[in-house]
């Protein structure tokens, strides 16, 4: 393995090392060499050493494409360092050179030894507890831990430790508990820890200490395969060499853990592809789309719902993250739960006529929305269905009310197929005309008349929608009686029409929900606002 510069510096900081190097330049080095008047060919992946009179034998053509570790005066160099752009790592002219080659050689010795330790031990398939095992030899007391895409312990380092009381839950136990993958979650750390870079931690965090993370996803679909921590419970700064020696160690071992995994994630697998003709109804044939139902293990017969799940940023770390928990603790009766794509799909039994209500009485509903808010997730329900052979209608229905859910009501995240239908009918007719030219235009003439609390354009819905109950729109707009049956019929007066035609009411209904989908904006009916009112 190499060594950067930042290493460098940080070993011989005790000699009063300080970088001297040019602008957004970085250099990683193989080894070590001693400048002579006899080395003419110089490797830029080669550290050399040497003093001020044999930094003179480098030709100046080449300096700053090397990086040279000199003693030598800092003030007399600054002019040499400026004119040629040397990148150099000045060292006090008291320094003896010996010495800084014996540190330099033991660096370097060491790193090798162990790099190629652990080479072989992965070439070896020695198997997980020798890899922490050999990363015990350069973290010392502070544990190393290796856990799969289920949160739970492959191999560690140590079996506890002392003064960290959740590290050593998580050594003690095996698996990293609720209350800690939550706080990942929150820490909006499964959106932004980076996959290919180890990510440093430090207090106050949730596990009190200083840690490294390096997270291994798949680079098909982002999918969770394992993650690799090394917890300082002995320090509290991270070193240059152990954040390197991090590095490498946590390449090694998703070349071992997770490379098969991860090259295997890009071919879809057959439960995806099942899944997909299910639900794209791929060939319209009963029997062929029975045997895929038969393969996910779905019953013959048996009332459903679909809820699908879908992370507004498509972020496959927190839907995994979602289907985990779900499966661990999920409120709702399910046949099964499919991730698919950036998606999770469930499907529910239907053991209620209204699912709604069955969902809003129940206790574990709470830790459903809250799950849904920890990832930034949506959820959509279809309708009922007594066959798996239309899950192709029931994904439609889902995502349509997530996709329009979101669009009319963008607070919440739930929705429900029976709430948006009328909204989705709309939708689907706009493909063949504009939504402008569709409802009843004369409603623009009641825009904006009225009081300033509601105009007529909000009475006459707040009536229609009340069912033409006169007590209860008078009661949602805090006006007499008296004054909602005169602005009754001035709004008829102005648009030409009779509100006891059946015809109109449906018209201006599906006009009002038009506009909705407009401006982007569902408001609660009468009865849903008396039922809040009546709650708060």
């Amino acid at each position: 393995m190499n060594l950067s510069h930042r290493v460098i510096v940080e070993e011989l900081s005790a000699f009063g090392a300080e970088s001297l190097l040019s602008e957004d330049t970085s250099f990683s080095f193989s080894g070590f060499q001693m400048i002579s008047a006899g080395t003419h060919h110089f490797n830029p992946s080669m550290l050399y050493v040497g003093t001020a009179s044999q930094l003179q034998l480098v030709d100046p053509a080449i300096l700053r494409e090397l990086c040279i570790a000199c003693i030598v005066c800092a003030d007399s160099v600054t002019p040499f360092f400026k004119e040629t752009g040397a990148n150099l790592i000045i060292l006090p002219e008291t320094c003896e050179i010996a010495l800084i080659i014996n540190v330099l050689f033991n660096l370097f010795d060491r790193a090798k030894q162990w790099s190629s330790s652990v080479r072989n031990a992965v070439a070896g398939n020695q198997g997980y507890q020798a890899l922490m095992d050999l990363g015990r030899m350069y973290f010392g007391d502070n544990p190393i831990v290796l856990v799969n895409s289920s949160y739970n312990l492959v191999a560690s380092s140590h079996t506890n430790v002392t003064g960290f009381p959740r590290v050593d839950d998580l050594l003690r136990d095996g698996y990293y508990n609720k209350e800690i993958i939550d706080t990942f979650v929150r820490m909006g750390y499964m959106k932004s820890a980076p996959s290919f870079s180890p990510f440093i931690s430090h207090p106050p965090n949730y596990m009190g200490c200083p840690f490294l993370i390096r997270t291994f996803h798949s680079k098909a679909d982002d999918k969770l395969l394992g993650f690799l921590n090394v917890y300082y419970t002995d320090k509290s700064e991270v070193s240059a060499l152990e954040y390197e020696i991090f590095l490498y160690f946590a390449l090694q071992v998703y070349k071992y853990c997770f490379r098969k995994e991860d090259e295997a994630s890009n071919v879809p697998s057959q439960l995806e592809v099942f899944l997909h003709d299910l639900i794209h109804h791929t060939k319209e044939d009963n029997e062929y789309l029975l045997d895929r139902a038969r393969f996910l293990q779905l019953p013959s017969d048996g009332t459903y719902r679909m809820c699908v799940i879908s992370h507004k940023a498509s972020n496959r770390r927190e839907i995994n993250y979602l289907m985990l928990r779900l499966q661990s603790n999920s409120v709702f009766p399910y046949f099964k739960l499919f991730p698919y794509k950036d998606m999770l799909i469930l499907l529910l039994r239907n053991t209620n006529s209204s699912l709604k209500t069955m969902i809003e009485t129940d206790d574990g509903y709470a830790e459903f929305l809250y799950l849904l808010k920890l990832v930034h997730a949506h959820a959509g329900f279809s309708t009922n269905f007594d066959s798996f052979l239309k899950m192709d209608v029931a994904f439609k229905q889902a995502t349509a009310s997530i996709r329009l859910g979101a669009r009319l009501n963008p607070e919440c995240n739930v929705y429900f197929y029976s709430n948006i239908y009328i909204y989705d009918m709309i939708d689907s007719y706009s493909n063949s005309f504009p939504l402008e030219d569709m409802y009843f235009l004369k409603l623009r003439l009641l825009t904006g008349s009225g009081d300033t609390n509601y105009d007529n354009i909000t009475l006459l819905k707040i009536f229609l929608l009340s069912e033409r109950n006169i007590t209860l729109t008078a009661k949602m707009v805090h006006m007499h009686r008296n004054s909602v049956i005169y602005r009754l019929s001035k709004i008829q007066d102005v648009l030409g029409v009779t509100l006891d035609d059946p015809d109109v009411r449906l018209r201006i209904l599906i006009s009002l929900k038009i506009l909705e989908l407009i401006h982007g904006k569902a408001e609660l009916s009468p009865h849903q606002e008396e039922r809040v009112s009546t709650k708060e």
